[in-house]
């Protein structure tokens, strides 16, 4: 048995910080995901309207299961603020690699992570270094492993490195929203510089084919 708490991430209009800071509110707790979803149009119109100072940026649904002592990782999935499923992430017993067309950002795609630095929660722009699993990629990284007597760990996540990052950072498919705002040429050119810098001095947290 599982319970699935919908979230709502608003954000605000006139915030010109590139890492844009978040509000999550709790927006119920229900007993299937088609609940959680079914929720969403009210929640929007009972907390944005027209005028207000911040706007819903996205929402995202986490599964609980009850009455388990360790789960590992969480089923969770990402929403548009019209309800549109963007992605997911699946417990790691149930992945088994990604087919290309579900795979939404390529590596040096610029993406806002959402995620929590200093106690606060915000978008981030990072660039992606290393996309999620696919079979044939899960199956060659497993190959490889058996040589040594070990099993491979789950790669549902991107890798994506902040601007000026020590090392990438595991993101959650589920946390990674397209780019919503333009960060200039300089800017992006200076992720894109990074990326290969990273690269070429190989600040890596697993070994891409």
């Amino acid at each position: 048995m599982s319970i699935f708490i919908l979230y709502s991430l608003f954000a605000l209009r006139d915030d010109n910080d590139p890492a844009r800071k978040l509000h999550r509110r709790v927006g119920g707790y229900y007993s299937t995901l088609e609940q959680a979803i079914e929720a969403m149009p009210e929640e929007r119109r009972s907390n944005e309207r027209p005028g207000d100072p911040i706007f819903l940026y996205c929402f995202i649904v986490e599964e609980f299961p009850v009455d388990v002592q360790n789960h590992g990782n969480l089923r969770e999935w990402l929403f548009s603020p019209d309800g549109k499923q963007l992605d997911y992430r699946l417990a790691d017993s149930e992945f088994h690699g990604r087919m290309d067309d579900e795979i939404r950002f390529k590596v040096g795609d610029i993406v806002d992570v959402i995620c929590s630095k200093g106690g606060k929660l915000i978008a981030e722009p990072m660039i992606v270094g290393r996309t999620p699993f696919t079979p044939e990629l899960l199956k060659k990284y497993a190959d490889e492993l058996a040589e040594y007597g070990q099993t491979p760990d789950p790669e549902e996540e991107y890798n994506c490195l902040p601007l000026n990052g020590k090392a990438y950072e595991y993101v959650s498919p589920a946390r990674v929203m397209p780019l919503q705002r333009p960060l200039g040429a300089e800017t992006e050119k200076a992720f894109k510089d990074y990326l290969a810098n990273a690269r070429n001095n190989k600040i890596y947290l697993r070994r891409r084919w």
